[in-house]
Order: C-alpha cells, then sequence, then structure tokens
C-alpha cells in the first residue's frame, strides 16, 4: 500500500468510528458547562483566600517584631497538619 492509499484508508476507518459516537445533547452540554464554571469560580476564591492568607503570614513572619514567634506557630501548625493527614492517609488505608 503506498502513502496515499494508507492515508485514504485511515480516514475512512476515522469517519467510520465517528459515526459510532454518542455525542452530547444540547442540554447536556450547556449543564456540564455550567457546571465547569462554577467549579472554576468557587477553587478561584478559594486559591484568593489561602493566597491573601499566606501572604498576611509571610508578611508577620518577616516582621523584625512578630517574626520569630510568627514563624514558629507557622512551623509547628505545619507540623501538627502534617501529622494529621499523615494520620488519616494511613488509616484509610
Amino acid at each position: 500500500m503506498t502513502f496515499l492509499n494508507k492515508s485514504m484508508q485511515f480516514l475512512k476507518d476515522v469517519k467510520s468510528e465517528l459515526k459510532k459516537v454518542t455525542w452530547p445533547t444540547k442540554n447536556e452540554t450547556v449543564n456540564t458547562t455550567i457546571i465547569v464554571i462554577i467549579g472554576v469560580l468557587i477553587l478561584s476564591v478559594f486559591l484568593s483566600i489561602v493566597d491573601t492568607l499566606l501572604s498576611t503570614y509571610v508578611s508577620w513572619a518577616f516582621n523584625a517584631e512578630t517574626g520569630p514567634f510568627i514563624l514558629s506557630i507557622g512551623v509547628i501548625v505545619l507540623l501538627i497538619s502534617g501529622y494529621l493527614v499523615y494520620r488519616w492517609l494511613k488509616s484509610k488505608r
């Protein structure tokens, strides 16, 4: 078979496979799009809140007066939350 024949056969196979596809209805597409947009909005709000909290924490941590205290609290919270996540994941096995 030549390259042209192989290409034509491939395109025929693609056409026959596309006839087997069950395409979503307009209503399903609209509903799925709305769900994705809502999910993206919720995630962006969550990430904005986390970003604000972390930037506030970092600015406090590098302040000369409160820095060591805030930094030590952050390390303690990080260690405790890491330990709790580790125990939670271990209990799921």
